[in-house]
């Protein structure tokens, strides 16, 4: 039996069971209370059942597409420094660490390891930064200085890597590719960054 429109049949003293009856089922997505029902329910729950309504807008952008993308961006190139690691010489002079390091790892040395793995923990932390701006995880401090610190370094890192690294013994082929993929990196958490800029207090 539909219950729109026949709600001045129920007794009031019926409101507080038909709200939390209303309440249960809206949780578990089995029944829809709208119209004047709706408000009449509203009215006779206790407000410590109540939940601000949300719109459907709200819903969809609960968490910041952007900075998730950054997030997992910045997660990709910590593993991929994990598996430099892994791997040994023939990655680190793939993925350009420059003739130093590569002899390094070559003959055994620990520092280009242990540098390694600082950056790929840098990179964790910024992913876990991002996903706490875009409200995945709870919020961690200082959100706002560190993201712009993030955004900055992997934008400057695109935009000047080809003049900052050119003469380091590292091919051009890797300086512009790396840089290019900085410059995106960048300004996938600059768009997400300006999204959230007024929640990041």
């Amino acid at each position: 039996m539909s219950t729109k429109g026949n709600w001045r049949s129920f007794k009031r003293a019926d409101f507080r069971e038909q709200g939390l009856i209303c309440r249960i089922r809206q949780l578990w997505s089995a029944f829809s209370c709208d119209g004047e029902v709706v408000g009449m329910l509203n009215y006779a729950t206790p407000s410590s059942w109540r939940r601000p309504a949300i719109s459907q807008d709200e819903m969809a952008n609960e968490y910041n597409l952007m900075l998730v993308i950054g997030a997992g961006l910045s997660l990709i190139a910590a593993l991929l420094h994990v598996g430099v690691i892994i791997v040994g010489p023939s990655w680190y002079q793939l993925f350009g660490a420059g003739d130093r390091f590569v002899r390094a790892a070559q003959a055994g040395r620990w520092f280009p390891a242990v540098f390694t793995a600082g950056i790929a923990l840098v990179l964790a932390v910024w992913a876990a930064y991002a996903l706490s701006a875009a409200g995945v995880i709870e919020r961690l401090p200082l959100v706002r200085p560190a993201l712009i610190g993030i955004t900055s370094i992997y934008l400057l890192r695109g935009l000047l890597g080809p003049l900052a690294l050119a003469g380091t013994g590292r091919s051009r082929r890797f300086i512009m590719i790396s840089s290019a993929i900085c410059l995106v990196y960048g300004l996938v958490h600059l768009f997400g960054l300006v999204q959230v800029w007024g929640s990041l207090v």
